[in-house]
């Protein structure tokens, strides 16, 4: 259960910045940490604490409530669950 709530934040991190057309590189440098750690949250987010996501979506400016309800929301879609 924990790996697949890793892959899907994982892949819901990559959608939202790929949308926003932001770099890696952009979004490290608005959080104010180096592209490598970016990129290891961007690939293992169970590393990542509430308060960084927080940040990550205001930084890919997504309301963060709406941020989570759309991974929730994602996350229960690509496990056939209905919400």
């Amino acid at each position: 259960m924990k790996e697949q709530i890793n892959k899907d934040l994982s892949e819901y991190l990559k959608l939202l910045r790929f949308k926003k057309k932001i770099s890696q590189q952009e979004i490290a440098d608005k959080l104010k940490v180096s592209r490598q750690c970016y990129t290891n949250w961007e690939n293992n987010p169970i590393k990542i604490s509430l308060d960084q996501l927080i940040e990550i979506g205001e930084v890919i400016d997504e309301d963060t409530l709406i941020f989570f309800n759309n991974y929730i929301a994602k996350s229960n879609i690509s496990n056939n669950q209905v919400i």
